[in-house]
């Protein structure tokens, strides 16, 4: 069988992550398809041949199927055809951010200062969510707040018992106040995906720690390399500490 490099990992890392019980992941010649459960569905390592109309209406069925009401392509370097974007928007899909594929082959400096850890119970994991922006309950009823920490328990009862991925946290005066994760993948390389840092502790290294715990993650994994698709405000960040710029990846949303 055919290796695959890191770099293509990058383009199409979400591809290559070990799923979660919770996900539904089809793999096919031309397309992975990906539901993942409460957090939506993306259409990755995108290379369609022949029929490309039919293809594409066969995509957005397996989403509609799914009671999907949308869904992202993520299109890289290496998508067939080169159109496809131009293809999708002319039948009503929009660009989200681009992202950016990135690798990291050599390790970044260390951080003082800041103590970074795995999470390792549901508390940190809801402080985790708080963080990251998926965990706010302040609009809901009393019954939707219930309703919301019930499926967080499910959520981190399933991070906790099928270790797919690791989430970090980083405190700075014993205060988190930022978060990242790192998943595993088919290929051995690691993958960052998910990361934020409060506004009032940015720019004072939390990120970076972040990073690199995860690099000694890697290291100690045999696997000396992290991969990534960062946003446009994570990037100046990762390219100071050493990623190198691999291509841009386009997210379009599609209606299914």
């Amino acid at each position: 069988m055919k290796s695959v490099t890191p770099e293509a990992v990058a383009e199409d890392f979400e591809a290559y992550f070990l799923p979660r019980p919770s996900w539904v992941r089809e793999m096919r010649p031309e397309v992975v398809l990906i539901d993942r459960s409460g957090a939506g569905g993306s259409a990755v390592r995108v290379r369609l041949e022949a029929d490309v109309g039919r293809s594409i209406e066969t995509v957005r069925t397996w989403f509609r199927m799914r009671d999907r009401q949308e869904f992202s392509w993520k299109l890289g370097a290496h998508t067939t055809p080169a159109d496809l974007g131009s293809r999708l928007r002319d039948q009503g899909a929009f660009e989200a951010d681009e992202l950016m594929a990135m690798i990291l082959e050599r390790e970044p400096p260390p951080v003082e200062g800041i103590e970074v850890r795995a999470i390792e119970s549901y508390e940190e994991y809801v402080r985790s969510q708080e963080i990251l922006g998926l965990g706010s309950t302040g609009n809901l009823s009393a019954q939707g707040r219930a309703a919301a920490h019930e499926a967080l328990r499910g959520r981190y009862a399933e991070y906790r018992d099928h270790p797919v991925s690791r989430r970090y946290l980083a405190f700075i005066d014993g205060e988190a106040v930022a978060a990242g994760n790192a998943f595993r993948t088919s290929e051995g390389v690691l993958a960052l995906a998910g990361g934020a840092t409060l506004p009032e502790a940015r720019g004072r290294g939390a990120y970076r720690a972040l990073v690199r715990a995860r690099w000694d993650e890697a290291v100690a994994a045999g696997t000396p390399a992290l991969v990534t698709q960062a946003t446009a405000m994570s990037r100046p960040i990762l390219e100071h500490i050493g990623f190198r710029i691999l291509g841009p990846v386009r997210q379009l949303i599609d209606r299914a």
